[in-house]
């Protein structure tokens, strides 16, 4: 949800001017509302599209829901940062296609620093450590350049990616990053 908001701000408040009675309108208490009732109800994007659109609808109106549902379906990842830490070797396409998408590719990779930065040094074990730097390889330049900066801030990130740069692969890597941007 925060994704789709930040791609259509405009859709935050009520539009100015002629308002048809009796259409539902957003604003950012609607939003909040929405966001509260699928977590009461424990929708997400993997609920069924019918249902997702429903509540979407009376909270945000019909044209708004039906954004949001081909914003759900055909643009934002699937993907979860427990997918990418957990799984990687399963998700790995689907990765290398979001990689196509710079803003779902960004969206994730905060996601996935976030996550990072949430569970504690003992439950990022190896294998999620090695997942994590995969991911990271793959990125976009100007998205890894971004995650760079946003591990290097998270104190447990931080600690794991500080291993990294022992590794040569890694440093030449990181300099084509920053090199062509």
């Amino acid at each position: 949800m925060v994704e789709f908001i930040n791609r259509n701000q405009n859709l935050l408040d009520p539009p100015v001017g002629n308002l048809e009675a009796g259409r539902i309108y957003p604003s950012r208490r609607s939003w909040v509302a929405f966001s509260d009732t699928l977590q009461h109800m424990g929708l997400d994007s993997r609920t069924d599209d019918g249902m997702l659109t429903q509540v979407t609808k009376g909270w945000v109106g019909r044209e708004i829901a039906v954004m949001f549902q081909k914003f759900i379906t055909n643009e934002f990842s699937q993907l979860r940062p427990s997918d990418i830490l957990d799984n990687f070797a399963k998700v790995k396409s689907k990765v290398e296609a979001a990689c196509n998408d710079i803003e779902v590719v960004a969206a994730l990779s905060r996601s996935v620093v976030a996550e990072v930065n949430e569970r504690s040094l003992t439950k990022t074990k190896e294998p999620q450590r090695k997942n994590l730097r995969e991911f990271f390889m793959m990125l976009p330049h100007d998205v890894a350049s971004q995650a760079w900066v946003a591990l290097l801030g998270g104190q447990k990130s931080k600690k794991i990616v500080m291993e990294w740069q022992n590794d040569e692969d890694f440093r030449e890597h990181l300099k084509k990053i920053y090199l062509s941007s």
